[in-house]
C-alpha cells in the first residue's frame, strides 16, 4: 500500500472542494485533493445559482424577485436550516462572502458573466429560462434581446436533445409575454454526420475536427442575415472564445448559446476549468476512492482509498468533505440514508433520519420540491460535522458544499451559492482553528 502525506485532505473536486483548496493552498498550507470525478459541479448546467426567490410564483415570472439581497432575506427567514444560517445571518454579508468566494475560484479572466445583486434570466434548449446570478459567458439572457429584431436559431442534424421546433415555440411565447418582440428564423446545419449523437459526443468530435467544423458552420451562416446567432451549448472550452470571435467576425452578429440539462457541455466546461485552478496553484488531485478512514480519539489519522488496482492511504492533519450530497454520490440510499466514506448520521434540516422517517421522505411529492435532495449532514457554525446532539463528531472534521443538510439546491437556487461560500469559510475555518 502507497502512503501520503499532507497537511489538508480534501475529499471532492466540485466548486466546494477547489474553492476550499484554493483558500488553504494561498494560507500557505499543503493541500492534496482526492476525488472520483468534478462532482455534482460537472452537472452544471451553466449556471451559479445564490438566491431564487422563494415566494416565486410557477408560470408568473413577471413577478419574480430578482433582488439578490432581497431573496437571501427571505430565505434567511424562512429555511432556520439552510446552510447560509451557519455562515451569517446578514443577506449582506452573505453576498460579500459569495463575491470573496467567486473571485478566488474564477478571477476575473470572463469564464462568467453576472452580478451579486440582481438575478438575470438565461434561456435553455427548451426554450424557458432560469434566474441566476452568474452564468458562464455568451450564454443567452433576456437582456440580450433588447433592441434585437432579427434572430437565427442555430441547430445541428442529429443532434439529440436539442429540437429547433420546439425550442422556437416556447422561445417565441416567453419572449412575447415579456415584451420582446423579434423575427426569428432557424437553421439546421449538416455536419455530414450520419448517426444521432449527442452534445457531448458533438462537442469532442468539433475540437478534434475543428477546422472542418468551422467551415461547414460559417458556410451555412453566409446565406442568413441576423443580429444575434443562438446555438445549443456545444462548443469545448479551450476554443469556445476564438469560434465565438469568427463566427461574429465573418457573420456580424452577436454569438450566445444555450443552457443546458445535465450531463451537459457545459458542465464538463466547468469540470475542466477547476481541474486548470488547481493546477494553477500547484494543487496536486488523485482521482481515486477513498473507501474507509482511521480515526483516533475524535480525530481523522487517514483516509484510505483506491485508484484502479492501487491502494493508498493517505496521512493529514485536517480533513475537509465535499463530496456532495444525494444526486453527486456523497448521500446514499440503500435501505436507509448514509454517509459513504466516514458511516456519518444523515440529517433532512434538524432532524436525525430514522428508518421511518426515511420511509416517509421517499414517498411521492408530486406538488412540492421533493426533501430527498434536501438531505445531507449536519454542522455547527465552524462547519465541523456534528451529531444529532450538536457535538463535532470528529475535532479535524470541515464539511463544504451540497453535502451540507437544509437546502434543495434543485428548487431554491442556492446550490451555487452555498458550494463557494462553504467552500470558503471551511478553508478558513481549518487553517484557523
Amino acid at each position: 500500500m502507497k502512503r501520503l502525506e499532507t497537511e489538508i485532505l480534501i475529499i471532492g473536486a466540485g466548486l466546494a472542494g477547489v474553492c476550499a483548496g484554493l483558500s488553504l493552498s494561498r494560507a500557505g498550507k499543503k493541500v492534496l485533493v482526492l476525488a472520483r470525478d468534478g462532482g455534482a459541479s460537472a452537472m452544471s448546467s451553466g449556471a451559479l445559482d445564490l438566491a431564487d426567490d422563494p415566494l416565486a410564483i410557477p408560470g408568473k415570472p413577471e413577478q419574480w424577485e430578482l433582488n439578490l439581497e432581497r431573496n437571501l432575506e427571505e430565505i434567511l427567514a424562512r429555511k432556520p436550516s439552510h446552510p447560509y444560517q451557519l455562515i451569517s445571518g446578514d443577506a449582506q454579508e452573505l453576498i460579500k462572502d459569495f463575491e470573496e468566494s467567486r473571485k478566488l475560484v474564477f478571477k476575473e479572466n470572463g469564464f462568467l458573466w453576472g452580478d451579486s445583486q440582481k438575478n438575470k434570466l438565461i434561456f435553455n434548449q427548451l426554450g424557458t429560462f432560469k434566474p441566476t446570478a452568474y452564468f458562464q459567458s455568451h450564454l443567452l439572457s433576456l437582456d440580450d434581446l433588447k433592441g434585437k429584431s432579427l434572430v437565427l436559431a442555430v441547430g445541428f442534424k442529429n443532434l439529440a436533445g436539442f429540437d429547433l421546433d420546439f425550442f422556437c415555440k416556447n422561445f417565441l411565447y416567453w419572449t412575447e409575454r415579456f415584451g420582446v418582440k423579434l423575427e426569428l428564423e432557424i437553421l439546421e446545419i449538416d455536419l455530414g454526420r450520419a448517426r444521432t449523437f449527442n452534445s457531448l459526443e458533438l462537442s469532442c468530435w468539433l475540437e478534434e475536427n475543428l477546422q472542418q467544423a468551422e467551415e461547414k458552420i460559417l458556410g451555412a451562416l453566409r446565406s442568413k442575415s441576423a443580429e444575434l446567432l443562438i446555438f445549443p451549448g456545444i462548443f469545448p472550452l479551450e476554443k469556445r472564445k476564438e469560434i465565438f470571435s469568427r463566427i461574429k467576425k465573418e457573420s456580424g452578429a452577436e454569438v450566445r448559446e444555450l443552457l443546458a440539462l445535465p450531463p451537459s457541455v457545459l458542465g464538463r466546461r466547468l469540470e475542466r476549468f477547476l481541474e486548470k485552478r488547481l493546477k494553477e496553484e500547484g494543487i496536486e488531485k488523485i482521482k481515486a476512492r477513498a473507501i474507509s478512514y482511521k480515526a483516533e480519539n475524535k480525530r481523522l489519522i487517514s483516509i484510505l482509498a483506491k485508484a484502479g488496482k492501487q491502494e493508498l492511504e493517505i496521512c493529514f492533519d485536517k480533513l475537509v468533505l465535499a463530496t456532495g450530497g444525494f444526486l453527486s454520490g456523497g448521500i446514499y440510499k440503500q435501505g436507509d440514508f448514509g454517509e459513504g466514506i466516514l458511516g456519518l448520521k444523515v440529517f433532512l434540516g434538524a432532524k436525525p433520519l430514522k428508518r421511518i422517517f426515511t420511509e416517509k421522505l421517499t414517498g411521492l411529492h408530486i406538488i412540492e420540491p421533493h426533501p430527498v435532495f434536501a438531505v445531507g449532514l449536519g454542522a455547527n457554525s465552524r462547519l465541523q460535522a456534528v451529531d444529532e446532539r450538536g457535538r463535532a463528531i470528529f475535532e479535524n472534521l470541515y464539511l463544504a458544499g451540497s453535502i451540507l443538510t437544509g437546502a434543495n439546491y434543485i428548487f431554491d437556487g442556492t446550490g451555487g451559492g452555498v458550494a463557494l461560500i462553504t467552500g470558503l469559510k471551511a478553508g478558513i475555518n481549518t487553517n484557523q482553528l
